[in-house]
Parts: structure tokens; C-alpha cells; sequence
């Protein structure tokens, strides 16, 4: 886990519009091929989209078991055009085992405009929970573990 000191789960919607502006768009941002191709077009191409950028919020719910290079990759290639474009990126996590719709048992690494590194590392591993469960990661299928540890929307 980072020696950054983190704070806990900040309200996307929160009441306080002084500084931060109610998002309209949201991105779920897993990391992966789909999600990279969707919000690198959408910051190159304005043609593909039909709001302002200065309207969307890209999120990433870190699981604490990324592949380096995966980290490596979107610190060099996504992260200097998300600030390019000044996009509001959230990074996020659990920090323990249960969580809360209200959002307990979730830590914010970073909300920011400027994002110049990504939280690979998380603050509770999924593989932590696997293991202790005595489970082994899936490669197909429903993909239960994940979309849990991601906030699954019921």
C-alpha cells in the first residue's frame, strides 16, 4: 500500500458545487483494451462523443492486483492526455473486506485534473480476499469476484 496518507471516499455528488460540478457523463475505466480504446478516442476524436470533456468523470476502481506493465502503460500513454484535457479522473479502492453503498470500507487515492501516477497497488487486495477465502481467480465467466470487488451495481 502507498505511504500516501489516504482519505476516505469523497462523494462524486457531493453538495459542495463551489469547486466540483455535478458530472453528466461518467466512465467506468477498467484498465483493459475496451475502456482504453472508448476513453482515448473520446479525448481525441470530439467527433465521437456529444458532450464536453469538461462534463465527464473517469473513475477506476483499483483491485490491487493490475499488472505492472498495465500500470506503466497508462501512466505513460492515458494519464498526460487526461490532463491535457484537464478530465477529472477518480481513483479508488477498497480498504477492507465489506463495503458500504454509503461508501465505508472505500478509500480515494486521488480526484484530480492533474493525474501524473496510477494506484496499482490499491489498499486491499483482491488476491488478499481469494486467498483468504481459499479461492483461486477466475479466467471466464461471470466474473463474480471482480465485479464484487469493482462496486457492482445491483
Amino acid at each position: 500500500m502507498s505511504t500516501q496518507a489516504h482519505h476516505e471516499q469523497a462523494s462524486l455528488f457531493s453538495d459542495d458545487t463551489s469547486t466540483r460540478r455535478h458530472p453528466r457523463h461518467v466512465l467506468s475505466y477498467g484498465l483493459g483494451l475496451d475502456s482504453t480504446a472508448v476513453l482515448l478516442r473520446w479525448l481525441t476524436d470530439p467527433s465521437s462523443r456529444d458532450f464536453d470533456l469538461s462534463d465527464l468523470v473517469v473513475i477506476t476502481a483499483m483491485t490491487g492486483d493490475e499488472f505492472s506493465a498495465t500500470g506503466a502503460d497508462v501512466e505513460r500513454y492515458v494519464l498526460p492526455e487526461l490532463r491535457r484535457h484537464r478530465v477529472r479522473f477518480v481513483q479508488v479502492g477498497r480498504h477492507q473486506l465489506l463495503t458500504t453503498a454509503a461508501g465505508e470500507g472505500i478509500t480515494t487515492f486521488s480526484d484530480t485534473t492533474e493525474p501524473d501516477r496510477l494506484f496499482v497497488e490499491g489498499a486491499y487486495a483482491l488476491s488478499t480476499e481469494m486467498l483468504t477465502a481459499g479461492t483461486l481467480p477466475q479466467r471466464g465467466g461471470a466474473r463474480k469476484c471482480s465485479a464484487r470487488a469493482k462496486g457492482a451495481v445491483r
